[in-house]
């Protein structure tokens, strides 16, 4: 492992290497991108992830607000659409990802309901398993490889 005291960092430092090795990802792919290669200067990916970090941690308080206002205990759709009201592109983008998982999950939602009954008429309760509509972030692999 290329990186052998990860599992003796703290959640948070974990999180933010994690963030700052995204963020050297992204700025090696967008500069070779490029017609004319740009390189990123070391110092600057780590502002560039500074900002995020600091970004996300704004993101987070704000959207546990939003559900407090909304009396609610979990973070939801309302509140990340709440969020990004003042970004036209971004909001838009939201939209159809809420509409997409929700239109996912009523359809799965349609087959647990059709697999119950065919379990219930064979006298079986086996209901199958559940998969993860955002994906598997299984970034960690090509983070400690750079």
């Amino acid at each position: 492992m290329a990186f052998p005291h990860f599992d003796s960092l703290s959640e948070t430092d974990k999180l933010k290497l994690t963030v700052l090795c995204d963020v050297k990802k992204i700025c090696n792919e967008v500069g070779s991108g490029l017609s004319q290669r740009v390189s990123f200067e070391k110092q600057a990916v780590e502002l560039i992830a500074e900002m995020v970090w600091r970004k996300v941690q704004d993101y987070g308080t704000d959207l546990e607000l939003f559900a407090r206002h909304a009396k609610h205990t979990t973070i939801n759709a309302d509140d990340v659409r709440l969020l990004v009201r003042k970004n036209e592109c971004l909001k838009d983008r939201i939209k159809r990802i809420s509409e997409d998982l929700n239109s996912a999950s009523s359809s799965k939602k349609r087959k647990k309901d059709k697999e119950l009954d065919i379990d219930l008429e064979a006298g079986s309760s086996n209901s199958g398993t559940d998969n993860n509509l955002i994906g598997n972030f299984d970034m960690m692999d090509d983070l400690l490889d750079d």
